[in-house]
């Protein structure tokens, strides 16, 4: 098999960082309304003023790393190559951590949202979700997305 390298479309990098800043400002806005729900049901009639005007200055404190976040992770994107060989698939991209999964142990999971999750079935679903190790993730911004899917369910080997 000669190598085939996959890259996102740099026309749409601008969607993916922008659909993943919004994933983590939802995370953050549930956090944020259980942390100051359950202030406010603690404090006394007088602190509620003091706890919203905090909260005013506590607010843009934490957008601030997703906003700084968001360009590094439009500059990972920009360099991630997915490639296909002989060995398997590996995953490459700056200030991102290399991954690599052979093709004897390649799980492929489709998400409705045209997400690719490709896992090791050599390590376990626990130690993949705590340290990535054994899963990339494909995101649907890829070019030729759907040869890339043709590729692997081709050379996936249960």
């Amino acid at each position: 098999m000669q190598s085939q390298i996959y890259k996102i479309d740099e026309t749409q990098i601008d969607t993916l960082v922008k659909r993943l800043a919004l994933k983590n400002i939802i995370i953050l806005l549930l956090v944020m309304v259980f942390v100051v729900g359950s202030q406010y049901l603690t404090r006394k009639e007088s602190d509620i003023q003091r706890l919203l005007m905090s909260q005013l200055f506590i607010i843009p404190i934490l957008f601030l790393p997703i906003y700084l976040a968001s360009k590094r992770v439009k500059k990972s994107y920009k360099t991630q190559q997915i490639m296909l060989s002989d060995a398997g698939v590996e995953s490459k991209a700056e200030m991102m951590p290399y991954k690599n999964i052979s093709w004897d142990n390649l799980i492929i999971n489709e998400k409705p949202n045209g997400t690719i999750n490709l896992y090791d079935k050599s390590i376990s679903a626990f130690s993949r979700k705590m340290n990535g190790r054994g899963w990339i993730i494909i995101h649907p911004e890829i070019l030729n997305r759907e040869q890339l899917l043709t590729e692997l369910l081709k050379y996936q080997r249960n």
